[in-house]
């Protein structure tokens, strides 16, 4: 997890995130080098953190993500600041649902 105010690392090039479905495996998307497309998630938390994901899914009250290092997480809904995790991933040009 990486502080709010830190987050200004750069994407790996060419796979784009996607949404995490239990019955899928995921797999990388290549993508042309010249889209503007991110290939990661933000998670805002209410402990003013932020953990950047490449795939992610809502269960129930519980928000399960792959973060960048690969080993599956998982936390209640209610400590997403869902807002402000909008937010940040609407000014990247990341459409992040989450209900």
């Amino acid at each position: 997890m990486i502080p709010q105010n830190n987050c200004n690392s750069s994407p790996p090039q060419g796979q784009s995130a996607t949404p995490y479905h239990p019955q899928t495996q995921l797999q990388p998307q290549v993508q042309p080098s010249n889209t503007r497309q991110q290939n990661y998630y933000l998670l805002a938390f209410t402990n003013d953190l932020i953990e950047a994901a490449r795939a992610y899914k809502v269960e129930g009250d519980q928000i399960h993500w792959i973060p960048q290092e690969g080993q599956q997480k998982q936390a209640p809904l209610s400590t997403v600041d869902v807002r402000f995790s909008k937010q940040v991933n609407r000014d990247r040009g990341v459409d992040l649902k989450i209900p």
